[in-house]
């Protein structure tokens, strides 16, 4: 009789341990040197891309709530040791939106922010509702261009996250 049990007991131990293999291979899908949590993504709802030695991160165009005037918001991060300039800004469907007073310089090794804490690029007239994505293109004097898809969005679910 002893000895069934430790037959029992082993092979109970066995499948515990398959089972316990199984789980902690299955748990580490996506591990490993090209896992999801190793590559650049935007933890906003905001679009990125690369382009030369510029990131240009979190690009969303905010419309007001009633559906008038909307602002670009992004963030550019120059990563060279030669400075950069936004040249323009553009809206597929749109055109150009203006910049205001000419070029906007980004210093090297610098950050610029288009938006409520930096510089204000405003779209009169844009036909485009909340939810909808807009391509959007950045044009820079050296680094040349970036193409995004940006989320049209309201200030308010901005703020709260979607």
């Amino acid at each position: 009789m002893e000895h069934a049990v430790s037959r029992s007991t082993r092979r109970v131990a066995s499948v515990s341990v398959a089972a316990l293999l199984v789980a902690a291979t299955a748990s580490g899908c996506q591990a490993g040197f090209d896992a999801y949590t190793s590559q650049t993504y935007a933890p906003s709802n905001g679009s990125i891309a690369n382009v030369g030695d510029l990131r240009v991160r979190n690009v969303v165009v905010v419309q007001s709530t009633d559906g008038g005037q909307s602002e670009l918001y992004a963030t550019f991060v120059n990563n060279g040791t030669t400075p950069d300039a936004l040249v323009t800004a553009s809206i597929a469907g749109f055109g150009t939106i203006p910049l205001g007073s000419g070029p906007i310089a980004i210093p090297a090794l610098g950050v610029v922010d288009l938006g409520p804490s930096g510089y204000r690029m405003f779209v009169d007239g844009l036909k485009a509702r909340v939810g909808d994505v807009v391509t959007v293109t950045f044009q820079f004097g050296k680094a040349g261009d970036a193409h995004l898809s940006a989320l049209v969005m309201t200030s308010t679910s901005l703020v709260s996250g979607g």
